[in-house]
C-alpha cells in the first residue's frame, strides 16, 4: 500500500517552465490531518514538465514551451498512524521521513526519488521495440528535480526538459500514441541499506489516454512571464 493516495491530477500548456506550481494554486484544506511529524507534509505534489519542441541536436536546453502534469497525493491514515511513534514504523515510513528531513537541502537524498512509468497496452499500440524496453524501468530522477516546501506540502518538480535527447526523442514519439495509452506512473525513495527495505511507493496513480491538446495555458498570454 502507497504512503500517499492520489486525489487529483492536472495537465497545462505553458510557454516556459512554472516551477513550484504549488504556489499559484488553492489545495484543499488539511486542518483535521496530524501526520505527527513536522518534516511530513499532508500532501505530496510532483509536476513532470515535457517539452513540446524537439531537442536539439547539439547542446541542451533546458526550458522552453511545453505541457505539464501535475500529481497531488494526500498522506494516508495508515502512514498517518504509523508516524505516531517511528520505533514501530515501516522501513518506508522511516526512509520516507528521512528524505522529508533532507531532500531540500541535500542534494544526496533528493536523488533518492524514482519515478517509474507503465503503459500497460503497449504492445498493441506497436511501439518500436528499442522504445518499449523502458516500459516499467525505474528513472532516477537526480540532476533534473527540485523541490519546494510549503504550509501542506511539499512539491517535486521533474524537468524533462534537462534529460538527454534520445530519451526525449522517445517520449515525444509517444505523444503521437498518448490518447491511446493506459497508463500508471509511481513513485518511490530509494533504499540503499537493508533497514531501507522493502522499498513501497509512496504515490501512484492511473492517466489514461492523456491528450496534450486538451490541456490549457496555465497563465493567460499577457500573463505568461508571471
Amino acid at each position: 500500500m502507497a504512503l500517499y493516495e492520489p486525489f487529483a491530477v492536472d495537465t497545462f500548456c505553458a510557454r516556459k517552465n512554472i516551477d513550484h506550481i504549488a504556489q499559484f494554486l488553492t489545495l484543499p484544506g488539511v486542518e483535521d490531518i496530524d501526520t505527527h511529524h513536522p518534516a511530513v507534509p499532508p500532501i505530496m505534489i510532483v509536476q513532470m514538465q515535457l517539452p513540446t519542441d524537439s531537442p536539439p541536436l547539439f547542446g541542451s536546453v533546458e526550458d522552453g514551451p511545453g505541457w505539464a502534469i501535475v500529481f497531488y497525493f494526500k498522506i494516508t491514515e495508515d502512514t498517518c498512524n504509523q508516524l505516531k511513534d517511528l520505533s514501530t514504523a515501516s522501513a518506508a515510513v522511516k526512509l520516507f521521513v528521512t528524505y522529508c528531513q533532507n531532500a531540500e537541502k541535500d542534494f544526496a537524498w533528493r536523488s533518492r526519488l524514482k519515478m517509474i512509468g507503465c503503459c500497460s497496452n503497449l504492445e498493441e499500440l506497436g511501439v518500436p521495440g528499442a522504445i518499449a524496453t523502458y516500459n516499467a524501468k525505474p528513472v532516477m530522477i537526480k540532476k533534473t528535480g527540485s523541490i519546494y516546501r510549503g504550509s501542506s506540502y511539499l512539491e517535486v518538480n521533474i524537468n524533462i526538459h534537462k534529460w538527454p535527447t534520445y530519451v526525449q526523442k522517445c517520449i515525444q514519439y509517444m505523444y503521437s500514441q498518448s490518447t491511446l495509452m493506459y497508463l500508471q506512473v509511481g513513485f518511490v525513495i530509494e533504499g540503499r541499506e537493508d533497514e531501507d527495505l522493502p522499498e513501497t511507493l509512496f504515490g501512484c496513480v492511473g492517466v489514461n489516454r492523456p491528450d496534450e491538446e486538451q490541456a490549457e495555458f496555465f497563465f493567460s498570454e499577457e500573463n505568461e512571464d508571471v
